[in-house]
């Protein structure tokens, strides 16, 4: 296959690979930040459950 006139850069086999392994990492950075968020959530839910509790405890003292 020939390059189109003035875009033999991005029709060179190499840059394919490249492309590739971009991709993968953003896709791996995707997931972390997911994973991240997922963490802020318990995280934040686990502290407003513990203030329910203290709350809950301080109304029977």
């Amino acid at each position: 296959m020939t390059p189109i006139a003035g875009n033999g850069a991005q029709n060179a086999p190499g840059n394919a690979s490249k492309e590739g392994r971009h991709l993968k990492k953003w896709m791996r950075s995707q997931e972390k930040s997911q994973k991240l968020g997922v963490t802020r959530l318990k995280n934040a839910r686990y502290a407003v459950e513990q203030a329910e509790f203290d709350l809950f405890r301080a109304s029977l003292v």
